[in-house]
């Protein structure tokens, strides 16, 4: 696409530079831009990608110490759970066998006491049926000491009462990863204005028929449209120096400042009102924020 510039802001010439240029020309610019590249480039961009190679290699290396150092850490945790495990369950076998033990001694002594009373009942079945009337007149009862015997046993089974498991603390005191960080500056590989303009080429110099040159902005290889200072008009010139058309603002100033848009429609700064305009259009582009007037294009509005 075709660019202009003005060689000085008071003058009434415009210099239009652009790359569409003779085939010799060309030639030679792609020679020369050949030669560079191979020169310049290739070594610097080689360079790059294999320190880039070796960066990869150097991260991947590091995720697999880091893999291998939380795994090993995670055995630890293991292991210690293992012991808080093992240790719960020798306390359980302490206390199974100490309450079994215990059990079982109160039940030996009232199997003891079982046998004892039907032994007592045999020998009193015994003398009943004997008619002895001696053995019955000396007989004294000894129930009242099975009265006293109390057999109330009273077992409390054990619990277990686990603590809820706070997932986001364990991970803070599992450990900290520290984050990735990668400097560099970002790579864009669309051209710039600068980059179209490394090597303009003036292509043609034609007269604006303007003393007090202010404006000038491209439209296509062979249109510029200029303004005047302290003039509310926007005037397309041809290369050739003839006047093409005329756009009339609203303003009673010249505009701050004329782009050309994606459409190749005229854009223009009215700061009075505070909006970008159209010459295509009758709504304005864009408006300013109260307190705010637009003043120059910082980029083509598309």
């Amino acid at each position: 696409m075709a660019t202009s510039t003005i060689k000085h802001k008071k003058s009434s010439y415009v210099t239009c530079v652009t790359e569409d240029l003779p085939s010799s020309t060309k030639k030679k610019l792609l020679e020369k831009d050949t030669a560079f590249l191979k020169e310049n480039h290739i070594p610097k961009f080689e360079k790059a990608n294999s320190k880039v190679d070796f960066k990869l290699a150097e991260f991947n290396a590091r995720c697999d110490e880091l893999e291998q150092s939380v795994t090993e850490h995670g055995e630890k945790w293991h292991q210690f759970i293992e012991k808080i495990v093992e240790k719960n369950n020798e306390d359980i076998a302490k206390m199974r066998e100490n309450g079994i033990r215990r059990l079982k001694e109160y039940q030996r002594e009232i199997r003891k006491l079982l046998a004892s009373i039907h032994e007592i009942i045999l020998q009193n079945n015994m003398i009943a049926e004997s008619m002895n009337v001696r053995d019955i007149t000396e007989y004294e009862s000894n129930i009242q000491k099975y009265l006293r015997i109390s057999l109330d046993i009273e077992l409390e089974l054990p619990t277990f009462v686990s603590k809820d498991i706070d997932e986001s603390k364990m991970y803070k005191k599992f450990g900290k990863l520290k984050e990735l960080k990668i400097q560099g500056d970002p790579i864009h590989t669309s051209e710039s204005a600068n980059d179209l303009l490394d090597n303009p080429y003036q292509i043609a110099t034609f007269s604006t028929g303007i003393t007090e040159l202010m404006r000038i902005a491209c439209q296509d290889t062979d249109n510029a449209w200029v303004t005047k200072k302290n003039k509310p008009t926007i005037t397309r010139v041809n290369i050739q120096g003839f006047v093409k058309e005329t756009v009339t603002a609203t303003f009673w100033d010249h505009p701050t400042d004329n782009s050309i848009s994606k459409e190749e429609h005229l854009l223009y700064s009215d700061k009075l009102n505070r909006v970008v305009k159209d010459n295509q259009k009758t709504k304005p582009r864009t408006t300013a924020p109260q307190g705010w007037v637009p003043l120059g294009h910082n980029q083509v509005i598309c």
